[in-house]
């Protein structure tokens, strides 16, 4: 007792130790300077050399840094005067500068006071403003996705699902009981693992104005979905071990057979899919019915919701597709975690973004498919384990009678919703490898080739999100990268005009790249733009419904994020490889005119790329882009190459 007393202490000691030295960023401005490296050696003296965990860092990570007022302006308007014309930059530099003089400097002192109480001073901001107090419906406009790996091992749906669910259950396991390894970047800077908290047990209820999160801590029971019938079942047996993937398929077995001979499945899903004003009035009326509240209660403290979706997805767009929308009303859109398991064994996820961004549900799946196990023939794997009696499995039931008008009525509005989705996924001829020895950075590379797409296909630029993860930080998330550049711009505007020297060009395009690479680092290390003013634009609406002249210029309010992407992390753990792992994930457009970029690097030879826009902007087409795509990776390797 004494001895865990005092190792407890020595680590709390460490923790504070590790805070401080975390603070120091010149690790990644200046990876080979003395400073630096005497600073690793101190990480890795203090931090010594066992791996405390998933959650064991989470105290030792230093607070979310709150960028200089003064910076955070000079950067915004270096970002927005390539897309603005000479007039309108020059009445924004106004409006900045009267900013700065005048609301600025109380807004950044609130701020200031915040950073005194709270360890992030964001966490609560980005959460009620980005998702809680947003009105649109979940799916498409907000919820993200992942598809499953090249290959099928198994064609049994009810196999699937049953090694998938008791792959994550012994994730949620090990999570719970802290025996995940800690993610580091440079095998030395822990990465936060607060988003895990919510991946199972985690779900979004809906409300009039605005949703509010709830989190079950140690769920004990999954949801499984199947013909529009819900089941509630335990995830442990008798003895408090896990269910086995064979009991699990014994129980998905019964839950088919019953769900086909069983009239009467109900459609109450489709009403997650709404606006959440219209859904959050409805779901207050269910929870006044005693049968659906129960059933509602079972849904929202299960640790995951299994989907046994009876579609046979088989092109990647086709599985994407799956994925993100479904049938209108075989998605429960509120829950964090929704696994995917179609008719024919092909596998993916749908998830609400709120409480958890990519990086956790990458590493989440990675593990799930990795450690999937099957016979050459596709069966489950022969295992010696005795015969249990498990507890039964309840079928929810519901009083809907009062509802089956809204509830056809959401249906189709989903449905409607669905079929405005257009969407492609391709991958690409090379990837990281070639882009290495062409001697720049494949994330940056990346990214010139998405302005480059947009730019021959609309003949315009566009304000670009780019996600960046703060994770180095306490309860850090993510914060905006802002690729567009001048010489973005000059290069896109310079590669097809034959007057303009392949020298120039490439000059161009690895400048573009460079610049790309300083925002993305800065982002990083907490001295982003957009997490900063969205926090400024927080504290000015404390005590005025009219934000403050900067946030109604058209610098901010009509300067559009048409183009939003993102890189899906990749290997996370140790066993990666690239049969198994997972090919990527994506989401929507961010506007009614935009497309949704998603690309994950798959190994060194390939990139998935998965785009969506909306049918509604006649303008925009994703396999055009997609094309596009193609076509510009190829015309920068080339002119890369042309110029080594």
């Amino acid at each position: 007792m004494v001895l865990a007393s005092l190792q407890a202490w020595l680590w709390r000691l460490r923790c504070i130790l590790l805070s401080y030295l975390f603070t120091y960023t010149g690790w990644i401005y200046r990876p080979k300077s003395l400073k630096t490296l005497v600073w690793s050696l101190a990480v890795k003296f203090v931090g010594g050399s066992r791996n405390h965990g998933i959650q064991g860092y989470v105290e030792a990570l230093p607070s979310l840094p709150l960028p200089d007022l003064q910076s955070t302006l000079r950067r915004y308007l270096i970002s927005v005067k390539p897309l603005l014309t000479d007039e309108q930059y020059a009445t924004t530099c106004d409006v900045v500068q009267r900013f700065q003089k005048e609301e600025g400097p109380k807004l950044q002192q609130r701020l200031k006071m915040k950073c005194c109480s709270t360890r992030n001073w964001l966490e609560d901001i980005w959460l009620k403003l980005a998702y809680m107090r947003s009105r649109t419906p979940l799916p498409v406009f907000s919820n993200i996705y992942c598809v499953g790996n090249k290959a099928r091992p198994t064609t049994v749906r009810r196999y699937r699902a049953a090694m998938l669910l008791h792959q994550s259950m012994v994730f949620m396991e090990m999570y719970q009981k802290n025996k995940l390894p800690c993610f580091k970047t440079m095998k030395m800077i822990p990465m936060c693992s607060s988003g895990y908290r919510y991946a199972f047990g985690g779900h979004r209820v809906p409300g009039v104005e605005e949703d509010s999160l709830r989190m079950t801590e140690k769920p004990d029971h999954v949801v499984i979905l199947c013909n529009g019938h819900y089941y509630q079942a335990s995830i442990y047996a008798a003895d408090g071990s896990l269910v086995t993937p064979h009991e699990w398929a014994d129980r998905l077995a019964d839950i088919e057979r019953e769900s086909v001979n069983n009239k009467g499945g109900v459609n109450v899903a489709a009403l997650t899919g709404q606006d959440r004003d219209t859904w959050g009035r409805q779901y207050a009326r269910l929870r006044g019915n005693e049968t659906n509240s129960a059933s509602l209660e079972a849904i929202e403290t299960a640790a995951l919701m299994v989907i046994l979706d009876d579609s046979e997805p088989e092109t990647d767009t086709e599985i994407a597709l799956c994925c993100f929308t479904g049938n209108g009303a075989n998605r429960f859109f509120d829950k964090t975690y929704e696994m995917i398991i179609c008719a024919n064994g092909i596998v993916g996820t749908n998830i609400e973004h709120a409480p958890t961004d990519a990086t956790v549900w990458a590493r989440i799946w990675e593990y799930c498919l990795h450690h999937e196990q099957y016979t050459a023939d596709g069966d489950l794997p022969p295992t010696d384990k005795p015969e249990r009696k498990l507890s039964s499995v309840l079928q929810l039931a519901w009083d809907l009678d009062d509802f089956s008008e809204e509830i056809e009525t959401a249906r189709q509005s989903n449905l409607t919703l669905f079929q405005t989705v257009d969407k492609c996924v391709m991958n690409s001829p090379f990837g990281k490898g070639e882009m290495k020895r062409l001697r720049v950075s494949p994330d940056g590379f990346t990214q010139m080739v998405i302005q480059l797409a947009y730019y021959r296909l609309h003949q315009k630029f566009s304000l670009t999100y780019e996600s960046a993860s703060t994770r180095m930080f306490y309860h850090g998330r993510t914060e905006t990268i802002r690729p567009v550049s001048h010489d973005s711009i000059e290069f896109c505007k310079s590669i097809d005009d034959p007057s303009v020297s392949r020298e120039h060009v490439a000059k161009l395009v690895k400048s573009a790249i460079k610049t790309q690479t300083e925002r993305k680092v800065d982002a990083v290390v907490g001295h982003g733009i957009d997490r900063h003013l969205i926090g400024l634009y927080a504290m000015s609406m404390l005590d005025s419904s009219t934000p403050p002249e900067i946030f109604r210029d058209p610098a901010w309010s009509s300067l559009r994020y048409d183009l939003s992407t993102s890189q899906t992390p990749t290997k996370l753990a140790d066993f990666w490889t690239p049969e198994k792992c997972c090919l990527g994930g994506g989401f929507g457009p961010v506007t009614k005119t935009g497309y949704g970029v998603s690309y994950i690097f798959n190994g060194e030879d390939t990139i998935y790329y998965f785009i969506s826009c909306l049918k509604t902007c006649p303008e925009n087409n994703s396999e055009k882009f997609t094309n596009q795509l193609l076509l510009a990776m190829e015309d920068i390797r080339n002119l890369l190459k042309s110029v080594a």
